[in-house]
């Protein structure tokens, strides 16, 4: 093989590369849009009641209204687990095991349904306060529900976020650990 064929193969070769190079560029820079399930947006709340002398409480179920606020005192009502948009506040009957409960607030396909709990509810308010009324009696302070019920605007995308949502984003604490104290001398904690 002649000097002159090495360098003209050595010469088609380096074309092909680079024209190879170049699609593989333009091929990676391509968005490829994949479809994601969006999660539901449920929150678990778990709890214990217990006597004033710390012993569960020994009924087997018990009446409770959850309701979501704005705000850690009075504020404005944001969901009620009879309705998305707090028209209606209706108590739930909640089972006991040895004082524990766990509850999923916002799925709607139990037998008793919860009022499904719009996205917005987290995406447009930077706090958002879990109030329990228990028998007729508000646990106090409400709970600030922190990080993970947050997650559910994943689903929007986080550019966007409200500006009110991304400030809380910086400056948000995690963990709560303050127990919530019913007047009757019951206390409930958040478990996990």
């Amino acid at each position: 093989m002649t000097t002159i064929m090495k360098a003209h193969n050595a010469y088609n070769l380096k074309k092909i590369a680079i024209f190879f190079v170049m699609i593989i560029t333009v091929v990676s820079l391509c968005p490829i849009k994949t479809l994601a399930v969006a999660p539901a947006n449920i929150i678990t709340y778990q709890g214990r009641l217990l006597d004033t002398d710390g012993v569960p409480e020994a009924a087997a179920s018990v009446d409770v209204v959850f309701t979501l606020y704005d705000s850690l005192a009075a504020g404005t009502c944001l969901w009620s687990n009879s309705s998305a948009t707090c028209a209606t506040t209706t108590t739930r009957v909640v089972t006991l095991t040895d004082g524990l409960f766990s509850e999923n607030l916002g799925d709607t396909t139990l037998a008793a349904p919860y009022a499904a709990i719009s996205s917005s509810v987290f995406a447009d308010n930077a706090a958002v306060y879990l109030e329990v009324i228990v028998e007729g009696e508000t646990l106090t302070p409400r709970k600030r529900l922190t990080a993970a019920p947050y997650a559910v605007n994943a689903q929007i995308g986080f550019f966007n976020f409200s500006p009110g949502f991304k400030q809380s984003i910086r400056s948000q604490r995690l963990g709560n650990s303050q127990n919530q104290s019913w007047t009757r001398g019951f206390v409930a904690s958040r478990l996990g």
